[in-house]
């Protein structure tokens, strides 16, 4: 019996320290409140739309002006999103990484157009409405958020997304 004890004991041990390690991450999110868990996967999802509908005005877009802001929607909603994920990351929250439901569905209808019927439909959906719904996301998370990392990665991102949301309302006027 010693003999069986001895090999098992290391094997208990490392058992326990896993269960330590991983309990130390369910901890971390379980300090996040559901309310700051479901903006931050709401925010995830719509930075994911961004650089999606971002891709396919780069491709899809008549004019230069739409393509360059589908451009900037690109790199700035992928930098953000990464700092998101990494900080979510750091408190064992896993984002998801792909717009929602109706989203997809908008990129696909997306997708299928091109030229002057891309714009409008770009410009009017993903730039001027979504960064709309955007900017009060983050206006409500840089004031509502429990969690002092997540509202602050709420105020220090919501000037950017006012500065698209103005940009798209321009590109909506310059028709």
């Amino acid at each position: 019996m010693a003999l069986r004890l001895s090999t098992l004991l290391p094997l208990l041990n490392l058992a326990a320290g896993a269960a330590v390690f991983t309990a130390g991450f369910a901890f971390a999110a379980d300090n996040i409140s559901s309310s700051d868990k479901s903006w931050a996967e709401k925010a995830a999802r719509a930075n994911a739309a961004e650089v999606v509908t971002g891709n396919l005005a780069t491709t899809n877009a008549k004019r230069a002006d739409v393509k360059s802001f589908g451009q900037m929607m690109v790199k700035d909603h992928t930098a953000a999103g990464k700092e998101l994920s990494t900080l979510a990351s750091g408190k064992g929250l896993t984002l998801p990484d792909t717009p929602d439901n109706a989203h997809q569905k908008e990129a696909a209808k997306l997708e299928k157009m091109t030229d002057d019927k891309f714009d409008k439909e770009y410009i009017k959906e993903s730039a001027v409405k979504d960064h709309k719904a955007t900017v009060k996301h983050f206006e409500k998370g840089a004031k509502d958020l429990k969690d002092p990392d997540l509202k602050a990665f709420a105020q220090k991102t919501l000037p950017t997304l006012q500065h698209h949301l103005a940009m798209a309302n321009d590109l909506d006027k310059a028709k």
